[in-house]
């Protein structure tokens, strides 16, 4: 299966906040990946296509309104965990139905 990566990012800072994949052809909107990466709408953001060259693990940045890789220390994918983007804390019910 082919999976297309979209980064998520700042608008004021560049920073990528967070990095989604998901299967070609399903064609998630950016207002959509925005709203998984940020259901709080804390933040301005962004989504750029990570092209299909830029390796997993490569850190990238936001500058003049171009991905980038870069050598910086910057955070990549769930860093951004630790910042305003975390999932709130709710109770989760899972049911199993038969029939």
């Amino acid at each position: 299966m082919k999976i297309v990566r979209y980064a998520v990012y700042d608008l004021d800072s560049g920073e990528v906040v967070h990095l989604h994949a998901e299967p070609a052809g399903l064609d998630t909107s950016p207002d959509e990946i925005i709203q998984i990466a940020d259901p709080r709408r804390a933040r301005r953001l962004g989504v750029l296509p990570v092209p299909i060259e830029v390796e997993p693990s490569a850190r990238l940045v936001v500058a003049e309104g171009h991905l980038q890789v870069t050598d910086k220390d910057v955070g990549m994918g769930a860093a951004a965990g630790a910042g305003d983007l975390m999932e709130p804390d709710i109770e989760r019910r899972y049911e199993i139905h038969q029939g």
